[in-house]
């Protein structure tokens, strides 16, 4: 692009710009004296400049925020209560799942369920959005299946375990 040979230095260097660019080309004359401006090449770089940083922190941002399934289950989980439990064995549930816990760390779980010791196992995860089909490994060969559908902010979870009952946990910080 050829350097503005105007006399005067405009301030919106009308023959370099299309319409629309030339009613955004506008500088503020205590930031930009005209004795300083040197060509309209200076007035479009800084024009555009916005854009020029703007546009790929925002891609960077759109697509870096989003965490894997694993990611967003890190962190230890403790129950709140159980849902779909037959009336009769409703408060005796609700204690269990009180005592709960669930903490998850890399590829690895640790389940601690009342009046049983902690087991550690590995688990795999599959889905996308707030439901995901878990698969955990337990030391001794055995798995178990579960879906967790997460709430929001990824802070409460229910996980169910063959269309039985249900256990809401939240995740501790």
């Amino acid at each position: 692009m050829q350097p503005c040979s105007c006399a005067q230095m405009s301030y919106d260097c009308t023959h370099l710009f299309g319409p629309r660019e030339r009613r955004s080309v506008r500088f503020n004359r205590r930031l930009f004296p005209r004795n300083r401006l040197n060509s309209c090449l200076i007035q479009e770089v800084v024009m555009r400049l916005p854009s020029l940083v703007l546009v790929p922190l925002l891609v960077l941002a759109a697509t870096g925020c989003e965490k894997s399934p694993r990611e967003r289950l890190q962190g230890k989980w403790v129950g709140e209560m159980a849902q779909k439990v037959h009336p009769s064995q409703s408060s005796a549930a609700q204690g269990w799942a009180r005592g709960t816990s669930l903490e998850f760390s890399g590829n690895k779980v640790t389940v601690s369920i009342p009046a049983e010791s902690p087991r550690t196992g590995t688990f795999k995860t599959s889905g996308e959005g707030g439901k995901l089909d878990v698969l955990f490994k337990r030391p001794e060969g055995g798995e178990d299946r579960a879906t967790i559908t997460l709430g929001e902010k990824d802070k409460q979870m229910v996980l169910a375990m063959g269309g039985g009952p249900e256990l809401v946990m939240k995740k501790l910080d």
